[in-house]
């Protein structure tokens, strides 16, 4: 996380502000900045939200094919095209391997 944030190509894909984007997808119980603003020794510092996700793929090994479920992280702040471009705006942190089981073993589970 340190890494992405000191990296000079995102030097003007950073909001700095916190703000309310109520269509997207990152949601959550209470508004965090709120709390933080309530706190006076927080005053000037930025928050910065941790985005993590996952999906599933197939790697090719030598020993055959392996599904896993990779865990990436973002740092929040990030702008969009940041996240979505070549760089390292998302990283993977985790690599979840699937088990690989027959029909009849994973329905007797």
């Amino acid at each position: 996380l340190h890494q992405q944030l000191k990296n000079p190509d995102f030097v003007d894909k950073i909001d700095y502000v916190p703000y309310r984007q109520f269509d997207a997808l990152m949601v959550g119980g209470e508004f965090a900045p709120d709390t933080i603003v309530a706190d006076p020794s927080t005053h000037s510092a930025t928050f910065v939200p941790l985005m993590a996700g996952s999906d599933k793929t197939t790697l090719s090994m030598a020993i055959g094919h392996q599904e896993y479920h990779p865990v990436y992280q973002s740092p929040g702040v990030l702008t969009g095209v940041a996240r979505g471009s070549h760089g390292n705006g998302v990283l993977p942190v985790a690599f979840l391997p699937i088990p690989k089981s027959n029909l009849y073993l994973s329905s007797r589970l």
